[in-house]
């Protein structure tokens, strides 16, 4: 688990095109508050969001009409996260079930540029791999401090044969815990400023 988590921290020191893409400006009526344990803390979601339980995704799954991108995405994630064993926490929007927030645990850690450079080897090949099958281009990878964590994005553009899927990634520490946020959506534009709005409880 340790060893997933931070081949995920290497990819903020490559050089990669910035997204250009904004969201509109912030508004918490637009939002609602999610306590999430994985976390230690509340995480604000658009209201459209709702936690899927693990039978509905195993039925999900299995209809033909969800054979997206956004679900081949979101089954292989969780295979893999049921096959390890790790707290996930899934969210999906009610009116559109291929725009996906899951949350998934790890071991507490306080992750730095060595790590980074250490693993960024093993991120390469992890997602050569992975995607071999696809064509897939990073958008975006960074560090940033807010003021009770730090977190590392990374974002990427996956093409699959009918449309392209933005799958953006976000590894945060804080004092209290250290987790994953992943979102899989449509559309390029993500939900980066909810990293600075978490409310942690301890």
């Amino acid at each position: 688990m340790r060893s997933y988590i931070l081949y995920a921290l290497f990819c903020f020191i490559i050089s990669c095109k910035q997204d250009t893409a904004k969201g509109t400006e912030f508004k918490k009526d637009n939002f609602k508050e999610h306590y999430i344990d994985i976390v230690k803390g509340t995480v604000l979601l658009p209201v459209k969001y709702e936690q899927v339980t693990t039978e509905k995704l195993t039925y999900l799954f299995s209809e033909k009409n969800y054979s997206s991108g956004e679900f081949e995405l979101l089954k292989s994630v969780i295979e893999g996260l049921q096959a390890d064993r790790v707290d996930f926490s899934v969210y999906m929007n009610d009116s559109d079930l291929g725009d996906v927030i899951l949350f998934r645990g790890s071991d507490h850690i306080n992750f730095s540029k060595k790590d980074a450079n250490q693993y960024l080897g093993m991120l390469e090949a992890h997602l050569a791999q992975q995607w071999s099958h696809l064509t897939y281009e990073r958008l975006q990878s960074k560090i940033t401090r807010t003021e009770r964590s730090k977190y590392i994005k990374i974002k990427h553009e996956i093409s699959f044969p009918m449309k392209s899927i933005f799958q953006t990634q976000y590894i945060v520490t804080s004092a209290v815990s250290t987790f994953e946020m992943l979102e899989i959506r449509s559309q390029i534009i993500d939900y980066e400023d909810l990293m600075k709005r978490i409310h942690y409880k301890i």
